[in-house]
């Protein structure tokens, strides 16, 4: 039955088939009479109305039908055929509840009280232009929720105030300052102030992870910040550059340490301690008294720069000097304050150190006394302790050095020694060791040296004094050491004393003994070895003892002088007739030359003829006619001036041996005074006179002399001031000090006030060294001081040009550091010579650099509203007068443009402006012109085509646009690149018919005419996705 079943089935399948599609088929044919039906109306409707439309004139009813009216039908506003009051106002239609069938205000719809007509144009409700005029402030929200129209975009600033409260109905940028207090922002700034939301960091700001209100306390400006430095402790400089916060002061130290080296403090720059690691130079820019501890007052005075001699940067002590350079000057540091002075056993002297002192690193090696000026005071440093003293073998006395050495390079040359005042103890020196001791032919004597020397000059003219002496006289009278026996001398072996009893003449008082002798006298008394007969004698045979009955005495005999005129002495020796007497005349001259009568002796007249020594030994004033009393003291024999033996005038004075009492003679009256002219002086002549031949080669001795130079220096009495010689009318003394030579003169400057340049000249004194101002200006108008050349202050006064030869850093104070790097002469801008400030600058020729100066701190730099840019001035500036008429040079300006292009700094954006936070470069890529720009629609918000392109802001709608109503230009539009190529619409969102497109000749729209008077889409033929059937 199953198989029957299905085999039943089986044969009515076709059957159920044919009735089914019958069925189809029918309904088909159905929809297809009611779809013609429907389109046979609704063209018939339409022919009607066009036939309607086209006989009457609609425009003088008071509205004209533009746009969207004039392609509706009529009966679409004129409901029922009533024509009469139909409302021309677009809310009296476009209402809910109004009877005409028109679109009303959706719910979504913006509220405002303005007419349709203030925003949409009759063309089409979009795109609609938005009059803000009647918005109620505080309602923005209602409309730019993001749905009804644009809101807030995603990166907008977090805030519950209304966007009129920034935002002006014109165009969102440039909103206004963002009311802060009454939004009650006090933190979390950088949540908006990021650069996108709002404005950012500027490139110059601190780096620093703080947040905003930190340091900004203020929400109406960022200026008047008080950075908070909480945790900052490294990259100052960042900030304190001089631009983004106060930097070094012009004074500051000169050094690239970072700040945080030295200032531990965030709150004062004061407490700062400089850190030194690194300096090595220019302390002096900071240690002047003023920025850090200068000099103290007993500092070594000197230009050379600290780091010189001092090495260590954590303690001023341990300063080696550098005495590089130093050539003069010593005295001034080492004064056993500043530095080292001269020990307690170092050479009294007033001369400068560098005058022996040739090494600045030792003081005794190679230090070599300048005894220049020297002429006293030796022992005082010659005392085998100070330096080199008297060896063991010196004559020993208290004399000064100086009264035998008179050289002052060697102790041997030039030693002469005075033995003025010596009158014993010559063999003390004269020992053969120290001094010349007694030649190998000197007389054997334990006797003193002065006994017989009575001369210091000489060892001639000794006279032996034979005081003690009585015997012996053999040992020196031998005819070698002295005097011995003449040829005729008696023969004897007896000693010399035996006769000789006068120790100061062989003849006087030598008395032969004749003890035992009574005969023979002749053998002696024969002429020749005694004296004998002389030549007037009486003439015999008779032996001698015939007459001559003493051996003591010639005398006793009784002589018949008749016929007697010669040889008298003979018998007249004392001896064999009476002789001289005692106080005779000491002459070899015969008797009779001056004897005439032999009965007396008193009648004789004495003829000096050949009488050439001896005269004082009649001429003692007792004898014959000694000196008057105004004679010269002298111990010199007569005959030493006195040449002339008839008169006692005519004597030339012999002043062999005389040292001293000249002034005994030379008074005037003895012998030849002082001139008129003389040196004022009560010295002795021979202080001077060293010379006994003439007055001539006198040197003045100066000892004691300490005022009243002028006196005798004055060019006539003795050398006065040279031709070169300083004009004043000090006295000499003031300013010399020695009288051994007129250099090493120590100018006293005392009451000197001009004419310096007469003697600082570089001859006569120290004249500007080469380094000097160049100046005619006499010294004293800017050298006060005239104890040092240091602390001159310049006078400027006519000094109109030049500066830089005085003002290069050496010879005056140079530019500094951070001055204007310019070749343009000191006096192109500084116009003062009082001060460096106030000048102003002369840019002529300036073309680059101008950074250098202008960085707010050399020169007015960039104000806080300046393009952020790091290009040179010059790349902009052009006019060196004015920072105005400046056309920026955008080279190499890629990003950041809206940081000038604000406004405020440079031209912002117009008001129609595409509204977008993107920054500029992102469609701008000329840097000359505004025009070209691509806009770059990255990051649109979706739904927001027609913002800008609204065919005045951007391209909008063309002419023969399909009409669309509320929807977005992105809905079908999906490239940002181009309006081609359209994808097709989503047609549930579209609100118009089907033939407002389908049937009119749009641009891509495929167009088909039927007979249905149906909309396409109402036919039921068509859907709004495909045109298929």
């Amino acid at each position: 039955m199953k198989l029957m079943t299905a085999e039943k089935q089986f044969a009515l399948t076709p059957f159920i088939g044919v009735v089914t599609a019958l069925r189809w088929v029918g309904m088909l044919l159905a929809t297809l009479i009611v779809l013609f039906s429907l389109i046979s109306n609704a063209e018939a409707a339409t022919s009607k109305s066009k036939n309607i439309r086209a006989k009457f004139d609609h425009n003088k009813t008071g509205f004209m039908l533009q746009g969207v009216h004039a392609k509706v039908s009529c009966e679409t506003c004129h409901a029922k055929g009533v024509f009469k009051g139909t409302p021309k106002e677009c809310s009296s239609c476009h209402a809910q509840g109004s009877r005409i069938n028109a679109s009303a205000k959706p719910s979504q719809h913006i509220p405002t009280n303005e007419k349709c007509e203030a925003c949409h144009k009759s063309s089409g409700w979009l795109p609609a232009k938005m009059s803000h005029v009647d918005v109620a402030p505080g309602t923005c929200v209602t409309c730019h929720n993001g749905s009804k129209v644009q809101g807030k975009p995603a990166q907008h600033i977090q805030t519950s105030a209304s966007c009129d409260t920034c935002h002006t109905p014109k165009a969102w940028l440039p909103a206004k300052g963002f009311d802060h207090a009454a939004n009650n922002v006090t933190g979390n700034c950088a949540s908006c102030h990021n650069g996108t939301k709002a404005l950012g960091k500027p490139k110059s700001h601190i780096p620093t992870t703080a947040a905003c209100e930190s340091c900004h306390k203020s929400t109406s400006t960022f200026s008047g910040v008080v950075f908070k430095h909480d945790g900052i402790n490294g990259g100052c400089a960042n900030c304190h550059n001089g631009t983004t916060a106060k930097g070094k002061s012009g004074n500051h130290i000169t050094t690239t340490a970072s700040c945080e080296s030295c200032h531990n403090s965030t709150t004062t720059f004061k407490t700062g301690k400089f850190g030194h690691l690194g300096v090595t130079n220019g302390c002096a820019n900071c240690h002047n008294g003023k920025q850090a501890l200068g000099k103290s007052s007993k500092h070594i005075s000197t230009n050379a720069g600290c780091e010189t001699c001092h090495k260590s940067t954590t303690s001023f002590s341990g300063g080696t000097m550098n005495h590089a350079g130093i050539t003069a000057g010593c005295a001034n540091c080492h004064n056993g304050l500043t530095a080292k002075g001269k020990t307690s056993n170092h050479v009294n002297t007033t001369a400068g150190c560098e005058t022996c002192h040739k090494s600045t690193t030792s003081f005794k090696g190679g230090a070599a006394m300048n005894h220049t000026g020297i002429a006293t005071g030796c022992a005082s440093c010659h005392n085998g302790s100070t330096a080199k003293g008297k060896s063991s073998n010196h004559i020993q006395t208290t004399q000064s050095c100086e009264t035998c050495h008179s050289s002052t390079s060697s102790f041997k040359t030039g030693v002469a020694m005075n033995h003025a005042g010596i009158a014993t103890g010559c063999a003390s020196c004269h020992n053969g060791t120290t001094a010349i001791g007694k030649s190998a032919a000197h007389i054997q004597t334990t006797v003193a040296c002065e006994t017989c020397h009575k001369s210091t000059s000489t060892f001639q003219g000794a006279a032996m004094n034979h005081n003690g002496i009585s015997t012996g006289c053999a040992n020196c009278h031998n005819g070698s050491i002295a005097k011995g026996k003449p040829g005729s001398h008696i023969q004897t072996t007896a000693a010399c004393e035996t006769c000789h009893k006068n120790t100061s003449s062989f003849k006087g008082g030598a008395a032969m003994n004749h003890t035992g002798i009574v005969s023979g006298c002749a053998s002696c008394h024969n002429g020749s070895t005694a004296k004998g007969k002389s030549s007037n004698h009486i003439q015999t045979t008779a032996s001698c003892e015939t007459c001559h009955k003493s051996t003591n005495s010639f005398t006793g005999a009784a002589m018949n002088h008749t016929g007697i005129n010669a040889g008298c002495a003979n018998c007249h020796n004392g001896t064999t007739a009476k002789g001289k007497s005692s106080n005779h005349i000491q002459t070899t001259a015969s008797c009779e030359t001056c004897h005439k009568s032999t009965t007396t002796f008193s009648t004789g007249a004495m003829n000096h003829t050949g009488i050439t020594t001896g005269c004082a030994n009649c001429h003692n004033g007792t004898t014959a006619k000694g000196k008057s009393g105004s004679h010269i003291q002298t111990t010199a024999s007569c005959e030493t001036c006195h040449k002339n033996t008839t008169s006692f005038s005519g004597a030339t004075m012999n002043h062999t041996g005389i040292t001293a009492g000249c002034a005994n003679c030379h008074n005037g009256s003895t012998a030849k005074g002082k001139p008129s002219n003389h040196v004022q002086t009560t010295a002795s002549c021979e202080t001077c006179h060293k010379s006994t031949t003439t007055f001539s080669t006198g040197a003045m001795n100066h000892t004691g002399i300490t005022t009243g130079c002028a006196n005798c220096h004055n060019g006539t009495t003795a050398k006065g001031k040279s031709g070169s010689h300083i004009q004043t009318t000090a006295s000499c003394e003031t300013c010399h000090k020695s009288t051994n030579s007129f250099s090493g003169t120590t100018m006293n400057h005392t009451g000197i006030v001009s004419g310096c340049a007469n003697c600082h000249n570089g001859s006569t004194a120290k004249g500007k060294p080469s380094n000097h101002v160049q100046t005619t200006a006499g010294c004293e108008t800017c050298h006060k001081n005239t104890n040092s050349f240091s602390g001159a202050t310049m006078n400027h006064t006519g000094i109109v040009s030049g500066c830089a030869n005085c003002h290069n850093g050496s010879a005056a104070k140079g530019k500094p550091s951070n001055h204007v790097q310019t070749t343009v002469a000191c006096e192109n801008c500084h116009k003062s010579t009082n001060s460096f400030l106030g000048a102003t600058f002369s840019h002529t020729g300036i073309v680059t650099g101008c950074a250098n100066c202008h960085n707010g701190s050399t020169a007015v730099g960039k104000p806080g509203n300046h393009v952020q840019t790091t290009a040179g001035c010059e790349t902009c500036h052009k006019n060196t007068n004015s920072f105005s008429g400046a056309t920026m040079s955008h080279t190499g300006i890629v990003t950041g443009c809206a940081n000038c292009h604000n406004g405020s700094a440079a031209k912002g954006k117009p008001s129609n402006h595409v509204l977008t936070t993107a920054g500029c470069e992102t469609c701008h890529k000329s840097t000359t012109t505004f025009s070209g720009a691509t806009f770059s629609h990255t990051g649109v918000a979706a739904g927001t085509c027609s913002t800008c392109h609204n065919g005045s802001t951007a391209k909008g709608v063309i002419s023969n646009h399909v009409p669309v109503a509320g929807i977005s230009c992105d809905v079908c539009h999906t490239s940002t690149s181009s309006f081609n190529n359209p994808k097709k619409p989503n047609h549930s969102l579209l609100t118009a018919t089907c033939r407002s497109c389908h049937g009119a000749k749009y641009v891509g729209v495929e167009s088909k005419s039927h007979n249905s008077p149906k909309d396409c889409n109402a036919s039921g033929c068509h859907n709004t996705n495909t045109f298929d059937k």
